[in-house]
């Protein structure tokens, strides 16, 4: 897996806060899906997901789903009280894009903090960032997943 520092684009997404077991979050996205066929919206790139860093072994986690929109959608009333629209402004960002089962990411994430620290770098927040480029139904070994963490010289 190749880790590199990129500087991510600057984004508007509407959000779902989640709060509960990883097995369950896909709950989060599903309903920003609907919200966006209600309201009419489209995606602006693929659905990313921003989990907090919890203790290992944790139970469930503290996660954030997000839906890109087109910049022209800035100012939408998402009339949905779960649902809030941000912008999200451009960082650096330490990455790596990973090939396999969903599973698995846990040693992926770990690998990519374990280069962050190869690198002199320092994480800004607890958090990390998944984006889902590819997750095709029925197929979870051939899942695409870009694994973003914020960072800053140390």
């Amino acid at each position: 897996m190749q880790c590199s520092l990129v500087t991510s684009e600057p984004t508007l997404v509407a959000c779902v806060r989640y709060q509960g077991r990883a097995i369950d979050v896909g709950g989060a996205f599903d309903h920003l899906v609907h919200w966006a066929e209600v309201k009419h919206l489209e995606a602006w790139g693929p659905l990313v997901g921003v989990y907090e860093d919890a203790p290992e072994g944790a139970a469930e986690v503290a996660a954030e789903a997000w839906m890109p929109l087109a910049p022209a959608d800035v100012g939408i009333d998402p009339a949905d009280d779960d649902v809030v629209v941000k912008e999200v402004p451009a960082e650096t960002v330490a990455c790596c894009r990973y090939h396999g089962f969903p599973d698995e990411l846990a040693a992926a994430i770990s690998t990519l903090f374990a280069w962050i620290d190869e690198q002199g770098l320092q994480r800004t927040a607890p958090l990390h960032r998944q984006i889902y480029h590819e997750t095709p139904p029925g197929q979870p070994g051939a899942w695409v997943v870009e694994i973003q963490v914020p960072v800053r010289p140390a």
